[in-house]
């Protein structure tokens, strides 16, 4: 389950998501993301994969349904890939925290999400 904190952070987006269990992970998927300019669609659903432990322990990677591509079809770099998970076939953006990025007891959800939306603003093209 969700942490109290981490659901009223999602309520508080406006977000509308669902949760559901995977062995040792929580499935959380946030449903219409806002990505930023620069890729083919304007929203998709981001899955974020919830470790066991988390917030103590951090996410790894992320995805999104649809994927997000450059207006030129070409693929942000780590994000060639595609897994299934929850009966959908998602863009894995291949992510990383160290360790000490990762601050136990002091990152959260909220945390997490600004590390997505800074990798995807981070991985637009700049304009030449």
């Amino acid at each position: 389950m969700l942490a109290e904190d981490d659901a009223r952070f999602l309520e508080s987006q406006g977000w509308r998501y669902e949760h559901q269990p995977d062995g040792e992970l929580i499935n959380l998927i946030i449903f219409g993301y806002e990505l930023p300019p620069g890729y083919t669609v304007s929203r998709c659903d981001l899955l974020i994969r919830l470790p066991g432990g988390f917030p103590d322990a951090p996410p790894n990677m992320f995805w999104l349904d649809p994927p997000a591509v450059y207006p030129n079809g070409s693929q942000p770099p780590g994000a060639e890939q595609r897994e299934v998970y929850v009966g959908r076939t998602w863009q894995r953006w291949s992510r990383h925290l160290s360790e000490s990025e990762w601050r136990a007891g002091i990152d959260n959800l909220r945390s997490y999400v600004r590390f997505i939306r800074t990798n995807l603003e981070a991985a637009v093209p700049v304009a030449a």
